[in-house]
C-alpha cells in the first residue's frame, strides 16, 4: 500500500514530479535489488522506510539528498534511471562494456552496436516502407518495466 501526501512544493516544482521518471526508475531498481530496499538501506547506513519514502516517486514529504541519490544508482547500477536522466536532455546511453576491458575490446563493442543499430534502422525503414508502423515504441517506453 502506498501513502500519498501533499507536496510540500507547488507541483511542477517539486523534484518528484519535474523528475518522475528517474524517481520511478530509481524506485523500482531499489526494489529490484537483492535484498529489496531494506538491504540496500542496510548497506547504505540508512533506515529501510527512511529510504523507501525517500525513493517512492508518490511520497512528496521525503525528498533524498544528491548523495542519497547517487549513492543509490551506483549501488543499483540502474540502467534505467541512467536512462531517465539522459532523456532529460535528449539522449539515451550505451553500454560501452566492461570497465576493466582494453581500448581494442572497447571499440569491438561499439563497432558492434553499430552493426546491430543499422540492422534495426533497416527494419524500421522498411516497415515504414511498407505503410507499417512501429506502433508503442518510443525511448520512453523502453524504460518503464517496473515489477509492481
Amino acid at each position: 500500500m502506498t501513502r500519498e501526501r501533499g507536496p510540500a512544493f507547488t507541483d511542477a516544482e517539486h523534484p518528484k514530479t519535474r523528475f518522475r521518471p528517474v524517481f520511478v526508475a530509481l524506485h523500482c531498481d531499489a526494489k529490484r535489488y537483492p535484498g529489496g530496499v531494506t538491504a540496500l538501506a542496510n548497506e547504505l547506513g540508512m533506515n529501510p522506510s527512511v529510504l523507501a519514502d525517500k525513493l517512492n516517486p508518490n511520497i512528496f514529504d521525503k525528498v533524498p539528498t544528491a548523495r542519497e541519490l547517487l549513492e543509490v544508482f551506483e549501488r543499483t547500477r540502474s540502467v534505467p534511471t541512467a536512462n531517465a536522466l539522459a532523456l532529460l536532455i535528449d539522449r539515451t546511453t550505451v553500454r560501452i562494456g566492461d570497465a576493466d576491458a582494453s581500448p581494442r575490446e572497447v571499440v569491438q563493442a561499439f563497432m558492434a552496436l553499430t552493426r546491430r543499430a543499422s540492422e534495426a534502422m533497416a527494419q524500421g525503414a522498411e516497415a515504414l516502407e511498407d505503410g507499417g508502423g512501429l506502433p508503442g515504441l518510443s525511448a520512453r517506453s523502453v524504460m518503464w518495466n517496473c515489477p509492481g
